[in-house]
């Protein structure tokens, strides 16, 4: 369980409220001929996403912050897109920008109320919530991430899993790896995590982001440091500024060129597979167009939207996109989407030909003309479970799947709040968190590989509590 003390408490809340304003003031200079519709809106969303942390850190940082992940997760994805790149949006039109923006409002809103409506007791089960003491740990963890970068590193340059297959097994590793960063920042930030193991972490966290990276989408490993800094400032009681400036440095910076390099190295929305002694030139040429990105005035035209969505520019995108069709051009598909669902809960061993895991994802961009059907076997846009809810249900869907959300969210957190974060039940937690911050999966997508990542960790729980402890 994270404990905060008061002056760290309050501490943070006055550095969190300060460089909210300071964003909100830098995002509004950066974007002078912005709306000012899409000012009001952008304020309106990232206060609403991050009410909950400042919420959180007041009442003394209690239990693991997976509903106050949620609701922060919104500010890349929806807040700053609305000013940053309101030049694409203008695509879409004043009124489906407001609708899209209502939509967003209306599912931050509902999460609230679902994490306020629900009143979880405690879990008591002694296994569950008992400490995994063991001088080994630490070593078990180090392993788990090497596993996991591993895996990483393999499937991005030499061998991609069977179609069937890839799905679970990166729910898998992603999971084991998301627990692994965050326990062992959590051990560095209180000493016990002797310089081997220390050193291990940073060449793991560094060859991950070197291969997740290659791919030339920057999420998966912006999540992982993240998480792994969420580890460290449960424990420290204080947030690693230097760490955290860097990180947002490189990661702004590698930003600048990205578009620039999709176009050298993608073929359409179709991304190229790097080979290993590619890296060198790859990376040379990404340095070189962030510092020199060159101008592309096309990029700003209403044309270039539908490419820019398959450039997975940003949620809010996608979800301006869905407002625009739905209901006007295409009728909602009234919960076809989710009627796939139970079919990713029973094992493919079971069922050979049970749907793909990105079922529902593919009938979306296939019903938006976004892509073929053959298309959606290599390649898959991120839709996100918001996106999703509007076209099956409109405003509606919104607000039911904010409600879910929230719900979910209070029963895990009132469920594990007094939970030891290094308990069978933390660790699942951790992961859980982790899940919370990804609002790009449709919701098949998002429920089945964290189930796959839970049954995972619960059996690697079992093999510790009763053989690996003390």
């Amino acid at each position: 369980m994270i404990i905060i003390s008061d002056a760290t408490r309050n501490r943070m809340v006055a550095n969190g409220v300060a460089a909210t304003i300071a964003f909100f003031v830098w995002l509004n200079v950066r974007s002078p001929d912005a709306p000012l519709e899409n000012r009001i809106w952008c304020g309106l969303i990232l206060s609403l996403a991050l009410w909950p942390l400042v919420r959180w850190a007041r009442q003394g940082g209690a239990g693991f912050p997976c509903f106050e992940a949620l609701c922060a997760s919104l500010i890349p994805t929806e807040a700053i897109p609305l000013l940053s790149k309101f030049g694409e949006l203008e695509a879409f039109g004043e009124d489906t920008v407001r609708w899209a923006a209502i939509a967003t409002v209306s599912f931050q809103l509902s999460v609230i109320v679902g994490f306020l409506m629900v009143r979880p007791e405690p879990m008591r089960s002694p296994f569950f919530t008992s400490e995994m003491t063991s001088k080994n740990i630490p070593k078990i963890l180090s392993a788990m991430l090497s596993t996991s970068t591993l895996y990483i590193f393999i499937t991005t340059f030499f061998y991609e899993p069977p179609p069937g297959l890839i799905g679970p097994l990166r729910a898998i590793f992603t999971g084991l790896g998301v627990v692994s960063a965050y326990s062992l920042a959590s051990f560095a930030s209180r000493k016990e995590l002797g310089p081997r193991l220390q050193a291990m972490l940073i060449v793991n966290l560094s060859i991950a982001g070197i291969a997740y990276a290659s791919s030339l989408i920057l999420a998966p490993i912006v999540s992982l440091l993240l998480v792994t800094l969420l580890g460290y400032c449960s424990s420290a009681q204080r947030i690693p500024w230097v760490p955290l400036a860097i990180i947002v440095c490189v990661v702004a910076f590698l930003h600048n060129g990205k578009s620039d390099m999709r176009e050298k190295y993608w073929a359409g929305s179709q991304r190229v597979k790097l080979k290993l002694e590619e890296l060198p030139r790859f990376y040379s040429d990404w340095f070189e167009m962030s510092l020199n990105p060159k101008a592309n005035p096309a990029s700003l035209q209403p044309q270039s939207a539908t490419r820019k969505l398959l450039e997975r520019v940003s949620l809010f995108h996608m979800l301006s996109m869905v407002v625009e069709y739905t209901p006007s051009r295409q009728p909602h598909l009234w919960g076809e989407t989710y009627t796939q669902i139970p079919s990713q809960f029973v094992p493919r061993f079971f069922w050979p030909d049970k749907p793909r895991v990105h079922v529902s994802t593919s009938r979306l961009s296939i019903y938006y003309g976004l892509q073929d059907e053959n298309a959606t076997e290599s390649t898959t846009i991120s839709f996100g479970y918001r996106a999703e809810a509007w076209a099956n249900f409109g405003i509606y869907g919104m607000i039911a799947i904010g409600l879910f959300f929230g719900m979910l969210t209070k029963f895990a957190w009132g469920k594990t709040k007094d939970a030891p974060t290094f308990s069978p039940i933390g660790i699942i937690m951790v992961a859980f968190t982790a899940w919370c911050v990804d609002g790009g999966q449709t919701l098949s997508v998002w429920l089945s590989s964290l189930y796959q990542t839970l049954v995972t960790l619960v059996a690697l729980s079992v093999v510790v509590q009763k053989f690996l402890r003390d």
